[in-house]
């Protein structure tokens, strides 16, 4: 049943003509996607619901059947899939309050990059966490935005070319532990 869903999120979150589209823009796109989500809603994850549930301002189609698990892990939550120009990303919302964004393809220096702007005027030190110092590159953050609280912050990125996701960000409140991201291989 697990290999199932795997098999129909990847088939879900093909990208098509895009897959070899510019990765550049797309981790561009993702760390905007992960500010106006997950950053701007941390403690809002009420109003991120109606945000882009049914009727709101970005509508996204709820995954079901299955298909969110790839995303929340075994956590319970909600899952939301958006397909643009510049992507296809997947959006992770647990109960716990583990806010997760997944990006299909993403440069990972441009990633890397972007995050640091985003938190540009805050404190932003990384430390990897763990990797197999071949595709797969998990990080750990702890980032604050000035007159903020401190966020635990988890980015995995990949550079394998047929990964499901080649940039995965996870958000969590201090005092919880952070929740990696998984980019599969």
């Amino acid at each position: 049943m697990r290999i199932f869903i795997l098999a129909l999120a990847a088939l879900l979150l093909a990208d098509g003509a895009r897959a070899d589209g510019d990765a550049v823009a797309h981790a561009d796109t993702a760390v905007g996607f992960f500010d106006r989500t997950c950053l701007k809603h941390f403690r809002d994850h009420d109003g991120l619901k109606r945000k882009v549930g049914e009727g709101g301002e970005w509508f996204l189609p709820v995954m079901k059947g299955g298909l969110e698990q790839v995303f929340l892990g075994a956590a319970p939550g909600q899952a939301w899939l958006l397909r643009k120009d510049q992507g296809t990303f997947a959006l992770a919302l647990r109960d716990d309050g583990t806010c997760s964004v997944f990006a299909r393809r993403a440069d990972e220096i441009r990633t890397l990059e972007a995050l640091e702007r985003l938190f540009k005027g805050g404190f932003f030190t990384a430390t990897e966490v763990d990797s197999d110092h071949q595709t797969v590159f998990t990080r750990r953050y702890y980032a604050i935005r000035a007159g903020a609280e401190t966020l635990n912050l988890v980015v995995s990125t990949t550079r394998e070319p047929k990964a499901q996701f080649q940039a995965a960000f996870s958000l969590s409140a201090p005092g919880q532990p952070p929740q990696p991201p998984v980019v599969a291989k």
